[in-house]
Order: structure tokens, then C-alpha cells, then sequence
């Protein structure tokens, strides 16, 4: 990992919001220019805006974690996936783009078992 990458990854780690040493880390990792006056970690937009750039066919969706609590940001692209979560969105969405271009994913989904009333005679899950 190169020093600008180390360093975003450092600052997200800790990030608590929007944060202008992020916006200038974020810069300079990408070689981008925040275009708004949140910068990146204040706006979803710039951050749709950057994943576009640098993520080109990949799509985004943003909720909330199981607690309800924290916002999460999900990237997908054919079957790949990579989920961050973080204290906004912004954050999230940034955790998840560095993420994806570090080259990690998720793990593949695994399809639940079947329900009681979908299982063959003798109540065993289907091979």
C-alpha cells in the first residue's frame, strides 16, 4: 500500500464525519478534486461522483446496519461486492471505494437453507 493510501485508510479508520485532512487525502490517493465545498467526506454526491471515476461499472447502494444505527455503503459490480460501514454516509461510501481498490470483497453469498415446509420427506435440507 502506497503512503497516500496508507494514510486515507488511517483517516477513515478514525473518522468521525466530514474531515478537510480527509478531503486532501482523498486527493491525493485519486488525483481528484472534490468539487463541492463538503469535499468528499461530506457529500454523497462527490462520492458517487469519485466512485464513477475511479470504479468505472460499478454500482452503490447506502442503508443502514442491522442496529439501525450506522450507515453502511455496499459496491457491486457483476458478482463482485464489497460493504463498509461508518458514522455518515460519506465515510462509508469512501471505506468502501478504498476497499474496492485495494481488491478486496466480500465473501460470496450462500443461499439459506430451506424452510421446514420446502425440505424433502424426512425433514433433512436438500443437497
Amino acid at each position: 500500500m502506497d503512503d497516500a493510501a496508507a494514510e486515507l485508510d488511517r483517516l477513515l479508520a478514525e473518522a468521525t464525519g466530514a474531515d478537510p485532512a480527509i478531503d486532501r487525502a482523498v486527493a491525493a490517493r485519486f488525483g481528484a478534486d472534490g468539487g463541492t465545498e463538503e469535499g468528499w467526506s461530506g457529500s454523497v454526491e462527490a462520492c458517487v461522483r469519485l466512485l464513477h471515476r475511479v470504479l468505472p461499472g460499478w454500482s452503490w447502494h447506502v442503508g443502514w446496519a442491522p442496529s439501525g444505527v450506522v450507515p453502511y455503503a455496499r459496491l457491486r459490480h457483476g458478482q463482485e461486492r464489497i460493504s463498509a460501514e461508518g458514522p455518515t454516509v460519506p465515510i462509508a461510501l469512501l471505506r468502501a471505494i478504498l476497499a474496492a481498490r485495494r481488491g478486496e470483497r466480500d465473501p460470496p453469498a450462500v443461499a439459506p437453507e430451506p424452510p421446514p415446509w420446502r425440505r424433502p420427506a424426512g425433514g433433512a435440507p436438500a443437497a
